[in-house]
């Protein structure tokens, strides 16, 4: 009894979820409301509660799902036979793809976005540690095959991560013509001159022990 009760009630959040989804994506956030999610989702209002405590938490549900997601599309663009300048420019075309993605369907605006984003943050820990993850592994593949001549991979994976966190805003939010392709040629030019430029530093330097 106590499984088929499990399985239910997990049944029941999962249609919650499915229902905000379809409905964010259609209205978005504002305009949607709970009454309509329990009406699509086939439950009365009162058992949205028992799960949600308001359409808010339903909506980060549904982004951390989608966001989930967005890690599989990661590892999936990210070719290993490929060389290590192409895989991180198909890690950074894809991050911005997926976001932006997100973004359109559900309707975000830039306030919703950051008034989400540090629920999201919290709530979505491990993603954000896989990207950290396929990103210092480009690094270290590049380093292996002597493509890149950095000493220091998780300081530079930080720095290259924090970037992109930081262009999030301005790049999710632009028209259509943002010129995302354009854009990651310069950052990729970026980065790798600027590793380039670490080569030999961080090692140590004997006469100086």
């Amino acid at each position: 009894m106590g499984a088929r009760s499990g399985a239910l009630m997990a049944d029941k959040e999962e249609r919650i979820i499915e229902a905000g989804s379809k409905l964010f994506s259609k209205y978005g956030l504002r305009k949607t409301t709970v009454e309509e999610i329990a009406k699509a989702a086939d439950v009365g209002k009162g058992t949205i509660y028992l799960y949600f405590q308001s359409k808010e938490e339903i909506f980060a549900a549904v982004i951390r799902r989608e966001v989930a997601e967005h890690a599989t599309r990661l590892r999936t663009a990210v070719k290993l036979e490929e060389p290590v300048v192409q895989q991180l420019r198909n890690f950074i075309l894809t991050r911005f793809r997926s976001l932006r993605e997100l973004v359109n369907l559900h309707n975000l605006t830039q306030e919703i976005y950051m008034e989400m984003r540090m629920e999201l943050d919290v709530g979505s820990q491990e993603v954000v540690a896989e990207e950290k993850e396929i990103l210092e592994g480009i690094l270290r593949r590049g380093v292996d095959t002597g493509e890149l001549g950095i000493t220091d991979v998780p300081l530079v994976s930080m720095a290259i991560f924090a970037t992109l966190r930081g262009l999030e805003l301005p790049w999710l939010f632009e028209g259509p013509d943002m010129q995302l392709e354009r854009k990651t040629e310069v950052l990729i030019a970026l980065f790798i001159e600027g590793m380039k430029n670490l080569k030999g530093l961080g090692r140590s330097d004997p006469e100086r022990q």
